[in-house]
């Protein structure tokens, strides 16, 4: 199985570019853009002072700008692999205009078979970005709280283990914790959705933001996958402050741990110095044998407590980075995780005809 020889970096960059393509057609896929541009939008009366915003343009421009997208990367995946995409043509049309969706969802099947062909036959890993760009695009695409069994599926364990195996296996390609923390958000949505599968947003306003919610949770994802934005962005003081404080915890349980496992030695070192305070208090002996005891005393119990302290040491140095850096994990996942938060009334239980298949009262 061929394997791509380019620079490492170079390779971080065509990842993401794949799990950027892959995301961007799963998008397209499921709203193809109209046959003809909205004609609505040419009668509204112009923005007083600026330009319109995405959210201001019409789904025509809206599906023909991620075709646009598409395009580039696909020619930026040319240029660095040297191949050249057997349905080029075919891509190269549907940015016209006239192209009707349902057409445009054919053609991108055929694009997408191509691409998946030559990505794996460059390398593997390529393969799986673009899998893996598609798969979280669809998942986010295609839960919908009217139809819960959507939700079901698109959260799946056994299909989330795809996406848990394929960021496992860029991981070492993917922007600094990147894949721990959509590893860990995907994570927290299966609990939510294995919590609350007995219950879903049952009016309009409630399903909007669920729908909305999700739909933010997956631009993070995708942001993090293309190197977008760093994980750490994600963090604050706040998020800082407490994975210090989760350390330190863990280090006095690791002290407390540390202790119980040398108490006979602890032990000692205590009865000696116990019994070099009885000596000085004791005053039957001359001087020259409580120096004797105070000596031999002392230099056994320095000994034990040098042994002890550097051991300690060892153990406090050795534990201090993977510590910080599990905290700082788990920081990332709560900060780039953003699961719905509704009340009971926002809620319908399993007597609902809105309720996922199998199951029961929450």
């Amino acid at each position: 199985m061929a394997t791509s020889k380019a620079p490492a970096a170079q390779m971080s960059d065509l990842v993401e570019t794949v799990i950027r393509l892959g995301w961007r057609m799963a998008q397209v896929y499921h709203k193809p853009p109209p046959t003809e541009s909205d004609e609505g939008m040419q009668h509204e009366p112009l923005p007083s002072d600026h330009l319109p915003g995405l959210r201001r343009l019409g789904d025509y421009e809206k599906g023909k700008t991620l075709i646009a997208e598409i395009q580039n990367n696909v020619k930026i995946l040319e240029d660095a692999l040297s191949f050249k995409l057997p349905s080029k043509e075919i891509l190269e049309g549907i940015i016209a205009e006239g192209v009707d969706p349902e057409e445009t969802k054919k053609n991108l099947l055929v694009i997408h078979r191509d691409l998946h062909r030559e990505l794996a036959a460059q390398d593997p890993r390529f393969a799986k970005g673009f899998d893996l760009g598609r798969m979280l695009a669809d998942t986010v695409l295609l839960s919908h709280p009217g139809t819960p069994e959507t939700i079901l599926y698109e959260f799946n364990h056994y299909r989330l283990r795809n996406a848990h195996g394929w960021l496992n296996d860029l991981h070492s390609l993917l922007p600094d914790h990147a894949s721990n923390a959509v590893i860990g958000s995907l994570k927290k949505w299966e609990q939510w959705v294995q919590r609350n599968e007995g219950v879903v947003p049952i009016d309009t306003s409630s399903q909007a933001r669920f729908i909305q919610t999700l739909h933010d949770q997956g631009e993070i994802w995708r942001q993090l996958l293309c190197g977008e934005k760093a994980a750490v962005d994600f963090l604050d003081a706040k998020s800082y402050k407490h994975a210090g404080d989760q350390v330190a915890k863990h280090f006095l349980t690791l002290l407390l741990y540390f202790i119980w496992g040398w108490k006979y030695a602890i032990a000692f070192f205590g009865a000696g110095i116990a019994g070099i305070g009885y000596e000085i208090m004791k005053h039957n002996h001359g001087h020259s044998i409580v120096a004797a005891v105070i000596t031999t005393v002392t230099v056994t119990l320095g000994i034990t407590w040098k042994t002890l302290a550097s051991t300690l040491g060892r153990v406090i140095e050795n534990a201090e980075k993977p510590l910080w850096k599990a905290e700082v994990h788990e920081a990332i996942v709560t900060a780039t995780t953003l699961t719905p938060n509704f009340k009971k009334r926002d809620l319908k239980s399993s007597e609902s005809p809105y309720v996922f298949p199998g199951a029961t009262s929450v």
